[in-house]
């Protein structure tokens, strides 16, 4: 993943999960995983078709049903490197990391400026269509 991005590159385990959940309609998802609703069942076949169909960025992107504005966040840069712990089964940021907590400024719905420094929290989209 030279290119910071993940792509199709998915561990072979949640592949064989998501062409398990693609492969069956929605109905049938409901019907095997419990789903209280079609709607949840659709997304998550919808979900699971398009991560191996157009790769994890494409899906987190585009996937429907989409949330609004308020609940979809801008992608962050690559800020460092990861590496996995297998005593602890975590993966860990290899550089320092500081927790923000600031609120939006001005109208939340549609994002909009960091009241403060923004940190590593990237904000919700612009009125929807900003990255």
């Amino acid at each position: 993943m030279a290119n910071a991005t993940i792509g199709t590159d998915i561990p072979d385990q949640v592949k064989q999960c998501m062409r398990s959940i693609s492969a069956m309609t929605p109905e049938v998802v409901q019907s095997t995983y419990g789903y209280p609703n079609l709607r949840m069942a659709s997304a998550i076949h919808n979900r699971s078709t398009d991560l191996l169909a157009q790769g994890f960025e494409w899906s987190l992107l585009y996937s429907q049903p989409t949330n609004q504005p308020m609940h979809r966040y801008k992608i962050a840069p690559s800020c460092c490197a990861m590496s996995y712990d297998p005593g602890t089964r975590r993966y860990n940021c290899n550089t320092s990391f500081v927790r923000m907590s600031q609120i939006p400024f001005g109208n939340p719905w549609h994002g909009g400026a960091w009241h403060g420094a923004a940190g590593k929290d990237t904000g919700s989209y612009t009125g929807g269509t900003a990255f």
